[in-house]
């Protein structure tokens, strides 16, 4: 299973998976985790706060966030090869499209000092997943 975006975060997706099953992302990340607004560029922090980039974390973030879960043994988790070049292409790409404006503004200030991409392959292993209470399945 492939999961891309913001539900890549959700460590549910692996209650989805059989034990041996493979789960991986690619995805944007952080070269360093940014902890405080104030670690933005002042000219920056609009466009910072209006794509969202507050939810992409680092790498090694991605790593502790599906360990700390423990229905996965995360297998590999580093940046995309060619990371600079998907970083150009999106950037030719979107560059005119106004829907991407905030992103692609941030990326071509940043200059790919503080985003990347990367991918995360992770093999669920035999830990049953909590059952979530939804109030009408009588468990």
């Amino acid at each position: 299973m492939v999961v891309t975006g913001g539900n890549a975060c959700e460590p549910a997706w692996a209650g989805h998976i059989r034990a041996g099953g493979v789960l991986g992302i690619v995805d944007a990340c952080m070269t360093r985790e940014i902890t405080d607004i104030a670690e933005i560029a002042a000219p920056l922090r609009r466009i910072w706060r209006a794509g969202g980039w507050y939810n992409v974390h680092t790498i090694d973030w991605w790593r502790r966030h599906w360990a700390k879960v423990g229905l996965v043994d995360v297998a590999r988790a580093e940046p995309t090869p060619n990371s600079d070049a998907i970083r150009t292409r999106y950037l030719d790409r979107f560059r005119d499209d106004p829907a991407e404006a905030d992103m692609v503004a941030l990326m071509e200030a940043e200059e790919g000092r503080l985003t990347g991409s990367f991918r995360m392959v992770a093999v669920r292993n035999d830990v049953s997943p909590p059952l979530e209470d939804d109030g009408d399945t009588p468990y």
